[in-house]
């Protein structure tokens, strides 16, 4: 199942980072978690902007269930992109040494959260990840763009059309 696949991929982190590391999505209380679920935010309204700009409408999704989230298509696009941008920044904010594992979220009530330091070290750190160009045929695309072309291919499919990456050539998102 695509949890089992999940936790086998997190178990990982801990001989990636170099830190004693088990992945919690709620409650979490340690620096990783506390980054995964903020990085995972930024993605989400990365997604929720590039859905909205393709036309697509947000509400409607096709792998996360829509009864208890209302703008789900977002969680459904982001899936592919998480290795790609949200563990990609974790892994740079602490190899290049940009955040520390001595930097603790502190508590807040019944919620752990981050500084605003390192919230911002974060979020510039995935910014420079998103606008990361990639090389595919002749052409660059940043991450930014592609999570753009997969909502523009689900559009498409959706509509009885075909799709082509080149489509937004024209712009320089």
């Amino acid at each position: 199942t695509g949890a089992m696949i999940w936790k086998n991929y997190y178990s990982c982190f801990e001989l990636i980072l170099g830190i004693p590391f088990t992945r919690y999505q709620r409650g979490a209380s340690d620096l990783v978690n506390c980054l995964i679920n903020f990085l995972n935010g930024i993605l989400y309204a990365e997604c929720l902007d590039q859905i909205i700009l393709s036309g697509l409408h947000p509400a409607i999704s096709f792998l996360h269930s829509s009864n208890d989230r209302t703008l789900s298509l977002q969680y459904d696009i982001s899936e592919a992109f998480k290795p790609l941008l949200v563990e990609r920044t974790l892994f740079s904010l602490f190899h290049n040494k940009i955040i520390s594992d001595n930097e603790k979220p502190t508590k807040d009530d019944k919620t752990y959260l981050l500084s605003n330091a390192v919230k911002k070290k974060a979020a510039i750190e995935f910014n420079k990840h998103l606008l990361t160009s990639i090389k595919i045929g002749n052409k660059y695309y940043s991450y930014r763009n592609l999570i753009y072309a997969d909502c523009i291919r689900l559009r498409n499919y959706i509509n009885g059309e075909t799709s082509d990456i080149s489509l937004f050539k024209q712009t320089n998102r």
